[in-house]
């Protein structure tokens, strides 16, 4: 599931300087919104974990490069066991445009398909077999993002983005192109703390023949929202904690499980002396 576990502006990081952070989500629902939009609620609630590793780091005063590594996957359905694995890799890199100060930013991305497209878990009846939860699409994603930021004091301000991915096909199935908006507001309650609206829709491009599959996120269409707190604690090492869920606005919501999770991160800032 796509989520809005880092924050999103503007801004560059300065050359040599470095952010990092390990996350950590869970959840389970038997809410799942079918490709015509319908709720319904499965027999068999669907349960996923995920650890990931996301980092940034200046190579240049005007550039960032960004990866976002999940490092453990892992899926079951109540009625099943669980298949687990490394997910796809995203590589992105961030530019500034612009000469001044005005916070905006030009991003390409790639996300290479190292997950695992075929993951066979048991069926807890002997009887009905296998099924296929993959850690990764079997594709190749391409995203072009452009995102400005202002800042009203030193203490807020305001981000929004907007994105195109344009994907490819595995094993003969075409997966939906995606557009993606998306908004966040950050204040700063104290000089090392931030709490962080955010809020996103994701909108599938229909294509005839395309694969309708919640796992590969094709044909899935969301609207998402998240509040992120996230303090330093010393010397540049910190930790977030961020509620997220799910909404019909902008985008409707279809082919997806619809969880309100928590997820938790440990971080750290680096910045050259």
């Amino acid at each position: 599931m796509s989520t809005l576990a880092i924050a999103q502006n503007g801004w560059i990081r300065p050359q040599k300087d470095s952010w990092t952070q390990i996350s950590y989500q869970q959840w389970s629902s038997k809410e799942f919104y079918n490709a015509d939009g319908n709720l319904t609620n499965t027999a068999n609630a669907f349960s996923s974990s995920e650890v990931t590793l996301y980092s940034e780091f200046g190579i240049s005063p005007r550039a960032n490069i960004l990866v976002n590594a999940p490092l453990f996957k892992s899926a079951k359905f109540d009625n099943t066991e669980s298949a687990s694995g490394f997910g796809d890799v995203r590589l992105e890199f961030k530019y500034k445009p612009f000469a001044g100060n005005f916070p905006f930013a030009l991003q390409a991305a790639v996300e290479v398909p190292t997950g695992k497209a075929e993951n066979l878990a048991n069926n807890l009846d002997p009887a009905l077999g296998f099924v296929n939860l993959p850690t990764g699409d079997g594709e190749w994603n391409f995203w072009a993002t452009a995102v400005a930021s202002q800042g009203f004091t030193n203490w807020m301000y305001g981000t929004l983005h907007a994105g195109y991915n344009f994907r490819t096909a595995y094993a003969g199935n075409n997966f939906s192109n995606q557009y993606r908006i998306g908004s966040e507001i950050g204040v700063s309650p104290y000089k090392t703390a931030w709490i962080i609206a955010k809020y996103s829709g994701l909108f599938a491009q229909k294509l005839e023949g395309q694969s309708n599959d919640f796992l590969r996120q094709s044909g899935t269409n969301f609207s998402q929202y998240g509040i992120m707190f996230l303090t330093e604690i010393t010397h540049g090492l910190g930790i977030s904690v961020q509620y997220n869920g799910f909404s019909n606005f902008p985008s409707k919501l279809t082919n997806l499980y619809t969880p309100n999770y928590l997820s938790f991160g440990i971080f750290w800032n680096r910045q050259k002396a």
